[in-house]
């Protein structure tokens, strides 16, 4: 079986590799950049970018499965066109070359913000309607539309096999590239995050949705989704957790919804409340109001799928920062 990867480089793509070769598969890395931690060995790095369809025809030539991970995110708008062309025109070019080189099976991962809401919203499942909201952010479009389009290719008859799978907030070791909330962890650890918003999401570990990614792509029908969630804290919840981890005194301090939001508005003029304002724009601070209940049970009867208690996610997250330096006490 031979496995390829986009977004190789991110968090979740450097602990999907990591459990790859620990089931003994191989993986050829797509990068535009050659920052992947476990790039040597068995895996071989191809250089390309998801914008190149020459790049992705040699790519991807001979290979049976793809997981598509790469993924621009983003809080902060559009980012002048960036969001959208690697997530849909990327996802786009992908997809048609992997019909192109007779792919078996095309592994998306999604976002659950690609999912439609509204404050009467009581559950999100797979058959949630996905979002065509213009007010939402740009990101959630984007990850909505390239979703439809996976389904277009899909229906139109290609005989490429198609998973989806829908993970919320990813936390969890391995974050070599330090995503935004491994950097709001990291600096709550460090006593350099006083302030945050009272809000809260559904997180999840990064190696569940390693090992149902892994899972989705033995499925053996023609288009199926999988919504990966774990449990749903508030972040005073979360950061105490942490500090729990950390055996620490230091205290973190909610401010009001309403009033972080207002502010988030104002743009620059957080800064005098946190050292790391880029966790509170107004379009993550808005991501605070997602519905709470978020359903995996698809997940679990179809893929076997539990996930892990978020305490063992903060203590193995800590320890991984411990041993790469990061903590300063």
């Amino acid at each position: 079986m031979k496995v390829a990867i986009t977004g190789a480089s991110g968090h979740l793509g450097n602990n999907l590799i990591n459990y790859l070769n620990s089931q003994d598969i191989s993986v050829r890395i797509l990068t535009h950049k050659n920052n992947v931690q476990n790039s040597g060995g068995q895996n071989l790095i191809y250089s390309g970018d998801i914008l190149d369809t020459i790049s992705l025809e040699k790519f991807l030539h001979e290979i049976d499965i793809v997981f598509h991970l790469a993924s621009r995110i983003s809080i902060n708008g559009s980012q002048n066109g960036l969001v959208w062309n690697t997530n849909v025109l990327g996802t786009k070019n992908l997809i048609s070359t992997c019909i192109k080189q007779k792919v078996k099976k095309f592994v998306y991962c999604g976002s659950i913000h690609a999912f439609d809401y509204n404050s009467t919203t009581s559950i999100i499942n797979e058959d949630t309607s996905l979002t065509t909201n213009l007010d939402r952010p740009a990101y959630d479009r984007s990850k909505s539309e390239a979703t439809k389009l996976i389904n277009e290719f899909s229906d139109f008859g290609n005989k490429i096999k198609v998973a989806k799978i829908y993970p919320t907030g990813i936390l969890g070791p391995n974050d070599y590239t330090m995503s935004r909330m491994g950097r709001i962890l990291l600096n709550i650890f460090n006593h350099k995050q006083k302030f945050i918003v009272d809000g809260g999401f559904n997180w999840v570990d990064v190696r569940d949705v390693s090992w149902a990614l892994f899972e989705a792509s033995k499925i053996n029908s023609p288009n199926e989704d999988y919504i990966i969630s774990g449990h749903w804290l508030s972040l005073k919840e979360l950061f105490n957790i942490a500090l729990t981890i950390n055996k620490d005194n230091y205290r973190v301090y909610s401010l009001p919804f309403k009033l972080v939001q207002k502010i988030a508005y104002l743009k620059d003029s957080l800064k005098v409340f946190t050292n790391n304002n880029s966790l509170f724009t107004l379009e993550s601070v808005n991501a605070f109001e997602f519905p709470k209940n978020i359903s995996y049970l698809k997940a679990k009867k179809e893929l076997g799928y539990n996930p892990r208690n978020i305490e063992y996610t903060l203590k193995d997250t800590y320890n991984w920062f411990k041993e790469q330096g990061l903590i300063a006490n």
